[in-house]
């Protein structure tokens, strides 16, 4: 019976030990686990700096597109101005030619 009683003693230092050391582990682990929390925490808050930043430059980039876009269409509108007051001269200019030859022709 001695011996069981020591086997069965044995057996629970065993567990024990294995136990402790299974706690440390799982101490290590939620140390490395927190700490990994924190460098993604610390990357999730970088990266929406980054994000920021670059929505930042987006807007900034669409406003100038737009602007540019305003202009040209401004531009368009008077070019065709000043082709339509091109057109009427060359117009004016034909029927000028025109009664000329004719003024010549009949007199």
């Amino acid at each position: 019976m001695f011996t069981l009683h020591r086997n069965y003693e044995e057996r629970v230092l065993c567990v024990c030990t294995q136990n402790l050391q299974l706690q440390r582990e799982l101490d290590q682990l939620r140390r490395d686990k927190e700490q990994r929390e924190r460098e993604l925490e610390d990357e999730n808050t970088e990266l929406k700096g980054e994000l920021a930043k670059i929505r930042a430059e987006m807007d900034a980039v669409l406003k100038e597109l737009q602007t540019i876009v305003d202009a040209k269409l401004g531009l368009e509108l008077e070019i065709a101005a000043y082709r339509k007051l091109l057109e009427g001269e060359e117009a004016r200019y034909i029927i000028i030619s025109i009664t000329a030859e004719l003024d010549t022709v009949f007199e």
